[in-house]
This record gives structure tokens, sequence and C-alpha cells, in this order.
């Protein structure tokens, strides 16, 4: 309804006058709702895809031989539905104990030929079913079978949408407000959508002069459904009153706008939680439903809203405190908000604010690194994972993806198996439950982008010490878990020998990094190794404008490898991805051969200059020293060495040789054979920035 009205007087002064709301700022609230109400482009188009998907389930029913009846339900039959809203489909069939076989056969069927998309198999939850996606209209729907007791609860909603059509539309308002607000989801603890829509009936009922009659209590009929939800077969009674054109209309004329503030008024300030139940089955006007005497158990600090039909089912049984005391805050605010002029905007901005997040819980044998490499081709930004100290056998864990189809596409994953002991259970979550679990301090950030560039960076090393050639270039599944950084940790500042094992090892003696940005903390303490080849210093990939292969090393720089950790096997703590371990003993193996064949190559140039040079000096001048004399190390007493002089002379002590023994200069490591001998070299090129010893 347009404008202000004048109300009944038992209205006005049960509702309005209490609330204390100016007449101009009711007018005003009116026109915007008007405005907020106006028919979605998008439900024409929505309307006609969803008859064409229940034709095209019907057709695949009688494939399979399936007798039963495909019918719609939820917000797309109740009355409820926005342009936004998902569509609710189910297979009613006779003598059908298990759903799941059944939805398999369907799945098979689902394919991109028939424009579907996004395959989600949910057949863990409590009434199993598909989640899947047209392709055209971009409409999700979720697919079931046998779920009598849905198709009942719609047509209920519906029929009280018929008797009054500001059912409709406050409940389109309170819907709209709740998503806004990221109040809705039972997995983050708040309502999901049919709670809300019972609130708003049972409010509707609770006037003094009640906009809405109770249809179920009219109802003289019985019809019985039978239910399997709870484990055990449950014959439920779902009458309700169906012919609303024969009851008198509502003597309540309140606007829909008196009637939202109305909403919110008598949730936080009359109605007690602690002691009622939101219960439209046995609701009355002017009367309270005690929830201590209703078939589930509570407490007093539990929250009761009964499902009208199925009288086990408590839809707040699963709100938490924090979930609770972000709707009532809202709501208290949103009231607030109403009061004044532009109220409905403050109350429900517009704009999307949403964070597009999937929640899970993992096990201990779940590592960051697995969900990392499984979501990144669903374009993850963050991963959110629980610190190793949280003794918790089954932690959580959030997924953020940089937009709502990313999310969607990689919800496929849903009861996929990322461990022996942990089988994927995604649900959709909010900034609020991100928050708390962060305020908690157990979760550490993971940035997408930074992993990649620490892939790129070790890819890059591997083609280093390779000798540069090829294109060697490590992809999903193919980087070593121990050199992601983690939060919180960084290369020590300025010693590039710890640079180089902290960018093996993903640890350091001293942490001193900032744990937001670790990739750029290790492109700063990598030094040459990294700049070499790459303009700006910086590897190509996501933000560098680069795509594509990590350029070779430049030539001329074949004696010295870059800097890096010493070769061998990585540490014994090290956890390798699945199929990694035999690579990287592989690559181990054959660069310790090849440092081996490099040391031989750098004793035998020494031993050739040390003869050159002895060569070059007067006849005699090292023969005093004899067959016993000393020898440098490396060589045997002298052995190959000129003797011979004239007798009686003085024999001076014979130069050291270059790189023989001692440390180069600069450098208080003495060199030895093998590998190690090898990274002290490396620190004096990473150090004086030389190519040469």
């Amino acid at each position: 309804m347009s404008g202000s009205r004048s109300v009944a007087p038992e209205v006005e002064v049960g509702t309005m006058k209490a609330l204390d709301v100016e007449e101009s700022i009711l007018e005003g609230l009116s026109n915007d709702l008007q405005d907020s109400l106006r028919p979605d482009p998008k439900m024409e188009s929505r309307e006609k895809a969803a008859l064409r998907i229940q034709l095209m389930l019907e057709g695949m029913a009688r494939k399979y031989h399936i007798k039963g009846e495909v019918k719609m339900f939820g917000s797309f039959s109740n009355g409820f539905k926005t342009g936004s809203s998902d569509m609710d489909v189910v297979l009613l069939t006779p003598l059908v104990a298990d759903a799941v076989p059944l939805l398999k056969k369907f799945e098979a069927e689902m394919t991109p030929e028939v424009g579907i998309g996004n395959i989600t198999k949910i057949y863990q939850a409590s009434v199993p079913l598909l989640k899947l996606t047209d392709m055209k209209t971009g409409m999700e729907v979720d697919f079931c079978i046998n779920n009598e007791l849905g198709v009942r609860n719609s047509q209920l909603l519906h029929t009280y949408c018929e008797y009054d059509s500001r059912v409709l539309r406050l409940g389109r308002l309170v819907k709209d407000w709740a998503k806004k607000h990221e109040l809705v989801g039972t997995a983050d603890g708040c309502l999901n959508s049919y709670a809300y829509m019972l609130l708003v009936i049972h409010y509707l009922q609770t006037l003094e002069e009640p906009v809405l009659p109770n249809l179920q209590e009219m109802a003289t009929e019985s019809v019985l459904v039978t239910d399997m939800k709870w484990g055990c077969s449950d014959r439920w009674e779902t009458k309700f009153w169906t012919d609303v054109s024969s009851l008198e209309p509502s003597k309540n004329t309140a606007t829909v706008a008196e009637l939202l503030i109305g909403f919110f008024h008598y949730y936080v300030k009359e109605f007690d939680w602690s002691s009622h139940a939101v219960c439209m089955r046995l609701n009355k006007a002017g009367e309270n439903v005690d929830k201590f005497k209703l078939n589930t158990p509570t407490t007093k600090d539990q929250w009761y809203v009964e499902d009208p039909f199925d009288l086990r089912h408590n839809l707040a049984g699963k709100c938490s405190i924090a979930g609770k005391a972000r709707i009532l805050k809202k709501m208290e605010e949103s009231l607030e908000f109403l009061k004044q002029p532009g109220g409905w905007e403050k109350a429900c901005p517009s704009g999307n604010l949403e964070t597009y997040l999937l929640k899970l819980r993992v096990s201990t044998s779940v590592t960051a690194h697995s969900l990392l490499e499984m979501f990144e081709e669903f374009d993850l930004t963050r991963l959110y994972f629980p610190k190793p100290e949280s003794n918790v056998r089954m932690a959580q864990a959030y997924l953020e993806f940089s937009s709502y189809s990313s999310r969607r596409r990689a919800h496929t994953c849903n009861e996929r198996w990322i461990a022996d002991d942990c089988q994927l259970q995604l649900h959709y979550s909010t900034q609020h439950s991100l928050s708390e679990a962060i305020d908690q301090g157990n979760i550490s950030t993971y940035e997408m982008a930074s992993y990649k560039m620490q892939r790129q960076v070790f890819a890059a090393r591997m083609m280093s010490q390779s000798g540069g050639g090829g294109s060697t270039r490590l992809g999903p599944g193919n980087f070593p878990e121990n050199l992601m950084m983690q939060p919180g940790s960084g290369p020590p500042g300025g010693d590039p020998a710890a640079a180089a094992a902290f960018m093996w090892s993903g640890s350091a003696p001293s942490a001193g990094g900032n744990s937001q940005h670790p990739p750029r903390q290790m492109m700063q303490h990598a030094g040459p190794m990294v700049q070499m080849g790459w303009p700006n210093g910086m590897p190509p990939g996501p933000g560098n404008g680069q795509q594509g292969q990590i350029p070779p090393q430049p030539p001329g720089n074949n004696t010295a490898r870059p800097p890096g950790p010493p070769p061998g096997p990585p540490p014994p703590e090290a956890h390798m991805v699945p199929g990694m371990a035999n690579f990287m003993q592989m690559q181990m193996q054959q660069q310790q051969q090849k440092h081996q064949h490099q040391n031989q190559q750098m004793q035998m140039q020494q031993h050739h200059q040390q003869q050159h040079q002895q060569q070059q000096r007067p006849p005699g001048f090292l023969g005093a020293l004899g067959e016993g004399g000393p020898s440098p190390k490396g060589f045997g007493k002298g052995k190959g060495m000129p003797t011979g002089g004239p007798p009686g002379l003085p024999v001076p002590p014979p130069p050291a040789p270059s790189h023989a023994v001692g440390p180069p200069p600069g450098l208080s490591t003495p060199l030895q054979e093998g590998p190690v001998c090898n990274i002290s070299f490396d620190l004096k090129y990473q150090k004086n920035g030389e190519a040469t010893f």
C-alpha cells in the first residue's frame, strides 16, 4: 500500500502509538518499501527456467521408468520468491527407502549438454539432495527425493500469502533484510530463510487484531504424511484450511511499513525468547506458547522455532550464542533506523557487502598445502587454517573466493575425500563466523598469491640447480609443502646464509617477518638468485604483468650456482605432497652427483694451477722440502712437485694455495670437500655480487 493510512483505533493504540513513530516518517517509509518491492525483471526468465527444469526431470524419471511426480516447493512456490531465489524441486515416488542411489541416476544425466552445471552432491544431509546450476539463467536448483513435508510446508505458507497480500510483502522485506546482514544460515549459528518466514506469520497471528488466523487450527480433515528424516518412520499431521476465499478478511488495516516496525519491536521488546516459542501451529492473538511444553526438549537459553508439521524439528536448535546476539542486535538497530527519515536504506543498505566464503572442518591429517592445491583452480584468494596447537580433532577452516561464481564452482568439491579420515563438508559462511574464529586466535591466514609466488621461486631454484637449461617449473602437486612460509615467520634480516636456509626449510633462526606479506619478504631477502633474469626483480605471475615460463639464467655464470641451500635431501621433518617424494629424491641425488663432479674438477684445476706456479719459480726453490716436506691439502706429501736447487740456500715457506686452505676473503667458514664447500662459495657470490671465486 502506498502512502500513510488511517488505522483502526485498537491497532493504532496497540502498536503505533506505543512505538512513537511520526506520521511523516511512516509515509516516507511506505514509499521506500514500495520501491524495494517492485517486481524483479529476472523473475519472468527464472519462472520459465523453472518450468523447463521441471519438465527435464520428469523426462529423466520416465527414462528410468520411475513412477512419481515432480513438484516445486520452497520459496519458488510459497509466494516469497525473489529474483535471487533458489528453486527447490522434489520427486515424489513410492517405495524408495534410500534416496541416494536414485539421485545418482539423475546425476549421471545432468551434463552441460542439457544445460546443467556445478553438480554438487549433498548426500550426507538429513534430506539428501543434488545441487545444480541452470547454465542459461544462473538459477540454483536443489533436487531431492520424497520430501513431502517440504511440499506441505510450502503449500501452507502459500495459503497464508493468498489470504492477505501483506504477508508476502512483509516476508520478502524481512528475508532481504536478513540476507543483507548475513543473518541467514544454520551453519553459522543463525536461522534459515524458512524460519524467518515462520517468525513473520507468528507475529501477524499474535497482534491484538490479527492479520492472520490460525489455518491449522481451523482445519478438520486429516492429512498424514510419512517422513524418514529422523532415521525412523514418522507420520505427521499436515492439515490446514485451504479455502481462504471463504474466510472473512482481516480487520487489521495497518500498512506494511507499520507492520515492519512492529515486527522488529515485537521480537526485540516483547517476545520472551527464554520462555516462549515461535509456534504458528498453536498460536493465538494475545497469547504465548510455552516452549517447555512442546515435543522437543529445550533449555532457557535455546531459542525455539517449531516446524508447523515436523514437531521434532526446532528450526532454531542450531542457533549459537553469537548468532542469536547478532540477530537481536541487528533487529534493535533496524528498529531505531526505521523511526528516522530514510530509515529503510539504513536498516537494509543497498549494494553487495558479501564475502564469498566456504567453511569446513578438517582433521589433523589435512594440511594447508593440500587445501591450497585442491582449490587453486577455483580462484581461491585466501585460506584461513586452524593453527596446529589447537587440540581439536576436527577444527574449522575457511576458504575465501574472488566471486560468487568461484565459490559456487568450488562447492562442487563437497563430499570429496581430502585425507583418509576427512571427507569435505562445505558450507556457505559469512564474515561474522570468520571474525569470531579469528578473534579466538586459532586461525592462520595463507594468501593464494603468496603461495603461487613461492612455488615460482622454488621452480627457479630447481632450474638454476639443474644448470639453467630446460623449463623446470613446478605446478600444482609438485610443490614441497615444507617450502611454504608459515604466518608470522620470515628470513633474518641481512643474513644471506640464513635467508638461503630459510627459503629451503620454510623456517628461520629468528622470526622477523610480517605474516601479512610473506612472499614480499622472501623476494626481498632472496638475493641475486631471485633477481636474475626477472624485470624489476620480480618473478612472472599474477600482478607482475607477466605469465608463463620462468626466464633462463644469464649466460657466463656456469661456474657458480646462485645462493641457496646445500644440496642434499630435504629436512627429515618435511612433509611432501603425494607423488613428490620420489621426484625430490631423484632431483637431490642428481644434484649431489653434479656437485661432486664439480668439486673434482675444481681440485684438478687447483692442482694444475699450483703446478704452473711452481714451474715459474727458480730451480731448486722447493728442493729442501724433499719428499717429507709440507704439502697443500689434497696432495700427497709433495708428490708431483719439482725438487732440487743450490744446496745451502734458505728455503722460504711455500705460498698457500689460493682456495685450497682457509676461507675466501670476507668469510669465516673454512672450505671443505663436498656440498658444504659449494655453499661457502655461494655465500661469497651472494655477499659480494661476484660470479667468480
